[in-house]
C-alpha cells in the first residue's frame, strides 16, 4: 500500500465519517418511520454507524490498492493538479492512470443525479410531523446527499475533466508508445 500522508489520513477519516453517516441514516430512516424511540435509534444507530465507518475505510483502502497503492494515487493527483505528467514517465504508466481518472466522470454524473433524486424525495416528506427523529433524518439526508453532490461537482468532475484534457493533449502531442517514454 505504501506510506500514507496527512491528506491520505484525512481521506480515510472522511470515508469513515461518510460510512458512519450512511449507516446511521439508514437506521434513522427505518426506525423513525416505525415510531422508534430515541433510545432505540441510538441503540441500533451507533453500532450500525461504527460498522459502516469500518466498511467506508475498507472501501477506500481497497480503491487505493486497485489503483496501485496510495503513493500512486497521490502521484496521479499531483499530475492532475499540475496539469502535467513528467517527461520521464513512460506512456505505459501515465496513459492507463489518466484513463482511469477520466472514466470517473460518468460515475460522478450518476452520483449527482442520484443525490438530486434523493434530495427531491426528501423534500416530498416536508413538513415534519414534529418528531425529533424527522429533523435529525432531514439534516442527515441533506448532509449526506448534498455533500456527495458537492464533492462530485467540486472534486471528482474537475479531476476527470483534467485527465481527459491531458489525455487528449498527450495522445496528440506526445509519443504514447508503450515502449518509449513520454516526450521521446
Amino acid at each position: 500500500m505504501g506510506p500514507i500522508d496527512e491528506r491520505g489520513r484525512l481521506a480515510l477519516v472522511g470515508s469513515g465519517l461518510l460510512g458512519a453517516a450512511f449507516g446511521f441514516l439508514m437506521v434513522v430512516l427505518l426506525v423513525t418511520d416505525s415510531a422508534g424511540s430515541p433510545s432505540l435509534i441510538t441503540g441500533i444507530g451507533v453500532p450500525a454507524a461504527l460498522v459502516c465507518a469500518a466498511v467506508g475505510v475498507a472501501i477506500r483502502l481497497s480503491t487505493w490498492r486497485t489503483d496501485g497503492g496510495y503513493p500512486v494515487v497521490a502521484t496521479v493527483r499531483q499530475w492532475l493538479a499540475d496539469r502535467h505528467v513528467p517527461d520521464d514517465v513512460p506512456a505505459a504508466d501515465w496513459v492507463p492512470k489518466l484513463e482511469r481518472e477520466a472514466d470517473r466522470r460518468s460515475a460522478a454524473m450518476s452520483r449527482i443525479v442520484l443525490s438530486a433524486v434523493m434530495l427531491g424525495l426528501q423534500a416530498l416528506r416536508l413538513p415534519f410531523d414534529g418528531r425529533p427523529g424527522h429533523v435529525v433524518y432531514f439534516v442527515l439526508v441533506l448532509g449526506f446527499w448534498g455533500g456527495s453532490a458537492v464533492w462530485q461537482l467540486l472534486v471528482v468532475l474537475p479531476r476527470a475533466k483534467a485527465a481527459a484534457t491531458m489525455l487528449a493533449q498527450g495522445v496528440h502531442g506526445r509519443e504514447t508508445s508503450t515502449e518509449g517514454n513520454v516526450g521521446e
